[in-house]
């Protein structure tokens, strides 16, 4: 069956754009640029692979290359959708700007696929959905088979991969861990790989359950670039396990800002809501911001509330509410600033919604 796809932005070419995605929009959308002609701005998204199968306890890799056609050079927001429960899914980086792209030769990212214990037997469909500024978006999908680990194993995913954080500030990663075949000990956490004048530590140094959490500091002075952080994972009697983490240490431009959000999923329960404190970090700038919060396409059950939605300081607060129906889930928010005389931001926030604790769980408010 067709699937006809969104029109595109530019009228001139928006009935010729909707006829040729059209006709190739089944199954996956978004790896093929051809026949978008007329000098009509598109991103397309593919994966290295149609399948992967991971067992439990394991991770599974795959390659994201993101291209794009008509001169298109604005930021492209990468989402994971169609996570079964017990599977944690991460892509790194999940924002590509300035024109970043990727090749076959030369990928864009890096989707990570970490299958815990919990997660039951079978086969899913996990989507990538790339999102630009004016233009459509487009999904790539991988055939996800969770299969039974042959014995005791964990892995260790960084959730996100990447982040980037100027001198004389801090940023955070969630560290998951997964078991399976029946493995249920301690696992030792520790980072290597850390330059001078960065501090990187773990809580807690020994993970008895699925989550541990890495702080980075970053000193003033530091020499910006690119560095590798890896986090080892050692249980008695098991292989040692790794998981990386993409810090850059950039500079904010002067005469801009950058928008921080936390690093760490944000829990909302069914019925209840939280407040998430947004900084704006600023550099010779003090034009105001304007920060609204975009819900994932087509998802109904969120009610969101930035205050002040305007602002000349370095902090709003974000107050998600989910609807005690909706679907539980991880979502991936985009939370997009907008001033005058610079480009528009946009970076992801990961929201996970969970059962209410209890009866009185509904209504609650927790500070990020």
């Amino acid at each position: 069956m067709l699937r006809l796809a969104p029109l595109l932005s530019r009228p001139a070419f928006a009935s010729l754009a909707a006829l040729l995605l059209a006709l190739g929009g089944c199954g996956d959308d978004g790896g093929d640029l051809a026949g978008i002609g007329g000098g009509v701005p598109a991103i397309a998204v593919s994966l290295s692979e149609p399948s992967v199968t991971v067992a439990q306890g394991a991770a599974g890799t795959l390659s994201v290359t993101v291209t794009r056609a008509g001169g298109y050079e604005g930021t492209v927001d990468l989402t994971v959708e169609g996570v079964p429960a017990g599977v944690t899914a991460s892509v790194s980086p999940a924002t590509l700007t300035g024109g970043a792209g990727g090749s076959p030769v030369t990928p864009s990212g890096t989707l990570t696929l970490l299958v815990d214990g919990s997660a039951a037997l079978g086969t899913y469909q996990v989507t990538v959905r790339a999102r630009g500024q004016e233009v459509t978006e487009r999904t790539a999908r991988v055939s996800l088979t969770v299969a039974a680990s042959q014995g005791p194993a964990f892995a260790l995913a960084l959730v996100p991969g990447a982040l980037s954080v100027p001198g004389s500030a801090t940023g955070s990663a969630q560290v998951v861990v997964a078991r399976g075949g029946g493995f249920t000990g301690p696992v030792a956490l520790t980072v290597s790989g850390i330059p001078q004048g960065v501090t990187a530590t773990v809580t807690p140094s020994t993970a008895t359950g699925g989550t541990a959490t890495l702080a980075v500091a970053v000193a003033a002075g530091v020499t910006t670039g690119q560095y590798l952080l890896t986090v080892t994972g050692q249980a008695e009697g098991l292989p040692a396990q790794t998981a990386t983490l993409a810090l850059t240490v950039a500079d904010v431009p002067a005469g801009t800002y950058v928008i921080r959000v936390p690093a760490t999923p944000v829990v909302v329960p069914r019925g209840g809501s939280v407040a998430v404190t947004i900084q704006i970090v600023r550099n010779a700038f003090d034009t105001p911001v304007a920060l609204t919060a975009r819900t994932p396409e087509a998802t109904v059950g969120f009610t969101t509330l930035v205050e002040p939605p305007t602002t000349s300081g370095n902090t709003v607060t974000l107050t998600i509410s989910a609807e005690a129906d909706i679907a539980l889930g991880t979502y991936t928010f985009a939370i997009v600033g907008d001033a005058l005389g610079v480009p528009t931001q946009s970076v992801p926030l990961t929201v996970q919604v969970v059962e209410a604790s209890g009866s009185g769980g509904g209504g609650m408010v927790v500070a990020y």
